[in-house]
């Protein structure tokens, strides 16, 4: 797996949606391999950004929350829609 490759297109994915209100399923691999790049990181997110229910849970680039899909191909990813 080139993660540089995923990591453009992951970006491009993105930069697609209209707001920053959703989060990223992942593969096994593809997650660690996002770590090792540095591309996920802990950060804080409760419910609407009130803090209630703060919780720290690895995010994508400080931003987007990841979710590690075990039942996912192991270099796959989904980025998530926002709410309407």
């Amino acid at each position: 797996m080139n993660i540089i490759d995923k990591i453009q297109k992951i970006d491009a994915e993105i930069k697609t949606r209209s707001s920053e209100d959703f989060g990223i399923k992942v593969g096994e691999e593809l997650f660690k391999s996002l770590v090792k790049a540095g591309k996920i990181k802990g950060a804080m997110f409760s419910i609407k950004g009130t803090s209630l229910f703060e919780m720290e849970l690895p995010a994508y680039d400080s931003c987007y929350a990841v979710f590690l899909d075990m039942d996912m191909d192991e270099a796959a990813f989904e980025v998530g829609k926002p709410p309407s």
